[in-house]
């Protein structure tokens, strides 16, 4: 029963790694794109998209691990990490178990230091945009005033320096 559940955790490991590195190559694509680029927004976009359907898949899969790790703990009495299961088996699979957790680690910290990148550049774009949109409502609302007051003069004006 424990093998065949670690074999099932370590199919279960691989298909998230698979995850994690596409999740990885779109993050790497999405911090090589340009948000103050207007043809690249719909692909900002559309990749966004997809990584929150990817994260919803890891997570989703994730707790699918749960009662695989409960019958190896409860089978080989360990934690319920790869590391302790490779000290209390060691076999292949949980050699192979332990390199896939290191792997999908790595790739964890990648993507989290990229995504680090990606939002400071959107946050400047964010900010380049916004000051943007407050110069252009300030000429709207100075062009509505200049309207509004030349539509009002029309009458008498005396020049007091002539007088």
């Amino acid at each position: 029963m424990a093998i065949h559940a670690l074999n099932e955790l370590v199919a279960h490991y691989e298909e998230q790694a698979a995850r994690y590195r596409c999740l990885y190559d779109k993050t790497r694509y999405l911090a090589g794109l340009d948000p103050q680029d207007e043809s690249e927004l719909n692909t900002i976009s559309r990749c966004l998209q997809e990584r929150s359907q990817l994260l919803a898949q890891i997570a989703h899969r994730q707790e699918e691990a749960g009662p695989l790790w409960q019958v190896l703990c409860r089978e080989f009495a360990c934690d319920p990490t790869p590391q302790a299961v490779l000290a209390a088996c060691p076999c292949h699979q949980a050699a192979l178990l332990t390199k896939l957790q290191r792997e999908i680690s790595s790739l964890i910290a990648a993507v989290c230091k990229l995504d680090a990148e990606a939002a400071e550049k959107l946050q400047q774009g964010q900010k380049k945009l916004q000051a943007e949109m407050n110069k252009l409502q300030l000429s709207r609302r100075a062009g509505r005033l200049y309207r509004q007051g030349s539509g009002q003069s029309k009458g008498v004006f005396v020049d007091y320096k002539k007088l």
